[in-house]
Formats: C-alpha cells, structure tokens, sequence
C-alpha cells in the first residue's frame, strides 16, 4: 500500500551489496510484500530493476535487483536442460538434489 514512499521506511543512502541464492530470490518474489518498479528515467519510465521484499522481513530490509541481471538469471534458468536428478539425504537427513544436463558426464551414467 506504500509503495510509493519506500524511501520514508528504508535507507537507500547506507545500502550494501549482497549474494543471495536463487531460492531466496525466488521466495521474495512469491511472497513479497514490498515490490516496486527501480526506474531509471521519469520521463520516459525505463525500468531499471525491482525492489521487493517478503513479508518475513519487510522490517529490516528492502532488496535491490537489477533489471539486466535478472534477465540474465531468468533466461539462464529458462533454457536450462536438465536430463537426470539425483536424490541424496545430506548430513541432517535433508534431500540434496543434483541436476545433470546433457553436457555433464554424470548425466549418462546410471
């Protein structure tokens, strides 16, 4: 509902750069709570990049992603081939899965 006065909750002078995973990426995106256009030129309304962040940890943080960059991501993750998983349980009983394309050795052996 404030979208438009991100600048009156966060602090866009002191930010810092990060390294997020794709699934955090991708858990911002599903349940953001704050999703708001970067635009870079008012006039004529070229995006930029998205702000957004979840309703998890709307309180603490705002994040910035870069238009060009999540195209690159977008297009990186959308021709993706993948041609054999492997499911393993990691130290804690958790599954880890391994995606083989079809360049990878370890795709062709069963």
């Amino acid at each position: 509902m404030n979208r438009h006065r991100l600048d009156e909750f966060y602090d866009f002078e002191n930010g810092r750069l990060a390294t997020v995973k794709l699934s955090f990426l991708s858990n911002q995106l599903i349940h953001s709570f704050a999703f708001a256009a970067v635009v870079k030129d008012e006039a004529e309304a070229h995006a930029a990049g998205i702000y957004v962040n979840s309703d998890y940890d709307r309180g603490k943080f705002l994040y910035g992603y870069d238009l060009c960059e999540l195209t690159r991501l977008m297009r990186l993750v959308g021709n993706d081939v993948v041609e054999r998983c492997v499911y393993k349980r990691d130290a804690n009983g958790e599954w880890v899965t391994r995606n083989y394309g079809p360049d990878e050795p370890e795709a062709l052996s069963g």
